[in-house]
């Protein structure tokens, strides 16, 4: 029987593409069989996504029946009112205990280590299947994998916390139970702007620590202890981790779907022709690509004030004498943009297909303007509502503006030689910094798991 290397699709439907991709390498360049283990339900809209690519699975779950939903919706309205109590958090741990003891045993029960080659999860501080998972690997002697889908440092993870009450390191609210945390599980808190927060609750922290699954950082990828290989994208998130105390275990395999961005960077010129062809554009000018940004979407701006903006933007571009190709995020409405941007040439394909092909390129979300920076192509973000893009600050070659500086960067950009020039050359050496970008990230993976 084929070696398995296992995917753990767990509390987040983001990686899974990501993963999909990776598994997909694995598939049919060598002897190992990809398997996903889906822990929730949230992933059915992905199976079919599996099975074109042939690729086995497991669900991990059942159907939940209604009047289960409402035994736990009853159960939580009660849980809420009472977790303000040391003495509730710390009956409730053995309930968590328990949970975590049924769900590993059902574990070993499905899957023989003997089977398994390696095991690959998007995150180790999740707390669910993931953290199992990793238990598993590390009493039988499997390969564990964490890959790189998206950095998120603890102040943002900390920020999200603040929102959620049970999570806030309050020593008022239980001060027998927090005093201990504290006191024993140090890491389990963070602090930021004098208020400290938990990753897990109180009642979680006791039973994974029991159980043997607790991470000792949970707040930065890598820090669970469990993992073999940390694989992260470049120099930038190397030096994160180590300056966050995640030191060993480190290898930097870029990001897995910056593939995709390479081959289209490799056949840029065939791109380049088809679209010029297509949309009858002026070889002499320069190319533009501005990928709308989604700010009605994804609830940021009403439609009306979101398309005020959009107008605003192409507006001033138009003013330039260049070629401007529009992308659409896939949540944006196609005939909608088609009705409002008449006359504006809207790509059919995807943005990572023809990006390489810009000489500019203009976004409103950080996640476009790193691709654009890996291309070495000077960009200009249309940081409006000021977002913190901790992680990009310090990367030159990405120029931060508003409405009001908007046009005379944009301007300087296209007319100046000298300066775009400039900033290209910064592009090309905050790339270097940011990610390994060569479209061999999957095959690095395999190596690895070889090894």
């Amino acid at each position: 029987m084929k070696k398995q290397i296992l995917f753990i699709a767990g509390t987040s439907l983001s990686p899974f593409n990501t993963m999909v991709t990776i598994a997909k390498y694995i598939l049919e360049n060598s002897e190992y069989e990809p398997f996903f283990v889906l822990s929730s339900s949230q992933f059915e809209s992905k199976i079919s996504l599996l099975e074109q690519n042939n690729i086995s699975y497991k669900k991990m779950y059942g159907k939940a029946s209604n009047s289960i939903d409402k035994n736990y919706n009853l159960l939580r309205k009660i849980y809420k009112t009472l977790q303000k109590s040391s003495l509730f958090l710390y009956l409730n741990h053995f309930r968590i205990y328990k949970s975590l003891v049924n769900k590993y045993q059902k574990i070993l029960n499905i899957f023989n280590s003997d089977e398994i080659q390696a095991v690959f999860i998007p995150c180790d501080r999740c707390g669910g299947y993931e953290n199992l998972f990793l238990k598993f690997s590390k009493e039988y002697n499997i390969k564990s994998f964490v890959f790189p889908y998206a950095y998120t440092d603890p102040i943002s993870r900390l920020d999200r916390r603040f929102d959620k009450n049970e999570l806030i390191f309050d020593m008022i609210k239980s001060p027998w139970l927090n005093y201990m945390i504290q006191s024993k599980y140090p890491k389990q808190i963070f602090e930021h702007d004098n208020k400290k927060a938990l990753f897990y609750t109180s009642d979680t922290i006791l039973a994974m620590d029991k159980f043997g699954s607790l991470p000792l950082d949970p707040w930065n990828i890598g820090g669970s202890g469990m993992i073999d290989y940390i694989c992260i994208q470049g120099e930038q998130e190397k030096d994160k981790s180590i300056q966050n105390g995640v030191i060993d275990h480190l290898y930097i395999t870029g990001h897995p779907e910056h593939n995709l961005l390479y081959k289209a960077y490799e056949e840029q010129e065939n791109i380049k022709d088809k679209l010029i062809t297509q949309f009858n554009l002026d070889k002499t000018k320069k190319i533009i690509i501005l990928a709308l940004p989604q700010w009605y979407e994804n609830k940021i701006l009403d439609r009306d004030t979101t398309d005020k903006y959009h107008k605003l933007f192409i507006d001033s571009i138009m003013k330039c004498d260049i070629n401007l190709l529009v992308s659409l995020h896939p949540k944006m409405e196609v005939s909608y943009y088609e009705d409002r941007l008449k006359g504006i040439n809207i790509l059919e394909q995807s943005l990572s297909s023809c990006l390489p092909i810009a000489d500019i390129f203009v976004s409103g979300f950080v996640g476009t303007a790193t691709w654009a920076m890996l291309l070495e192509i000077p960009t200009i973000l249309m940081n409006e509502f000021d977002f913190k893009y901790e992680y990009i600050m310090k990367l030159e070659g990405i120029l931060k503006t508003d409405t009001d500086s908007f046009e005379n960067v944009m301007v300087k950009l296209i007319n100046d030689s000298e300066y775009y020039n400039k900033i290209k050359n910064y592009q090309i050496q905050s790339a270097k910094y940011f990610a390994k970008f060569d479209g061999k990230v999957n095959q690095r993976f395999l190596e690895l798991i070889e090894e």
